[in-house]
């Protein structure tokens, strides 16, 4: 078993197709407002959710902390990077991204976990975003986090 293909400190593929992720640091969602300990002291909630059971995608949700529940507020919908093979809303430094974006735009920001390659080969990727957007056209009434 030899390797093939690398991204350094993230991911492996070797030779009979296993494949050797690295996870960076994590943040939790938060229904309590939060900052992260960031400097900034943009204070946002997030919240995880389930867009489809069976493949399964998944995505987090941010909602600045600083805006009534009756609200209106526009929907931004965040597709991360990493060439569809690594990333995760989940990562620390996407998490804090989108919600300092979030509490600044004052908006709901949703990120999308897709399924990555290899494990997934193209196009599973833009048809998991693709799902996310249908899902999030169904679930207009939905956001408003509690």
């Amino acid at each position: 078993m030899s390797l093939i293909a690398e991204s350094p400190d993230f991911l492996q593929v070797y030779s009979d197709g296993t494949v050797k992720r690295f996870t960076p640091e994590t943040a939790p969602p938060s229904l309590e407002p939060s900052n992260n300990n960031n400097p900034n002291g943009l204070l946002f909630r997030s919240k995880d959710v389930v867009i489809d059971t069976l493949k399964p995608i998944t995505g987090r949700l941010f909602l600045p902390s600083s805006v009534s529940s009756l609200e209106k507020l526009p929907v931004l919908v965040y597709f991360h990077g990493g060439g569809f093979c690594i990333g995760s809303t989940t990562w620390l430094g996407y998490h804090v991204f989108l919600g300092e974006l979030s509490a600044t735009s004052k908006s709901i920001v949703l990120s999308v976990d897709y399924r990555l390659a290899p494990e997934h080969r193209l196009p599973t990727a833009y048809e998991d975003c693709y799902a996310a957007l249908e899902w999030l056209r169904d679930q207009v009434s939905f956001f408003v986090i509690k």
